[in-house]
């Protein structure tokens, strides 16, 4: 599944919804001319949970369990 964001403003948020409990995801995000890539091989998620991407203001990005899913 893949989905292009035009814009993300600083503390918004994008949700995907999708029904594995094993998978991998993909984030490149672009600031200025400099395109950003971060990828999690393994993401084991029960049901319920969900996987947080936060973009930290130096362009890291840390990946973390969400343990409960937010509409």
């Amino acid at each position: 599944m893949a989905r292009r964001i035009t814009k993300l403003s600083p503390g918004e948020t994008v949700a995907f919804r999708h029904g594995e409990n094993d998978t991998s995801a993909a984030l490149e995000f672009r600031v200025g001319d400099t395109v950003h890539e971060y990828e999690e091989a393994y993401i084991d998620l029960w049901t319920g949970e969900g996987w947080v991407f936060d973009i930290q203001s130096d362009r890291t990005v840390k990946g973390f369990y969400d343990h409960q899913l937010h509409d």
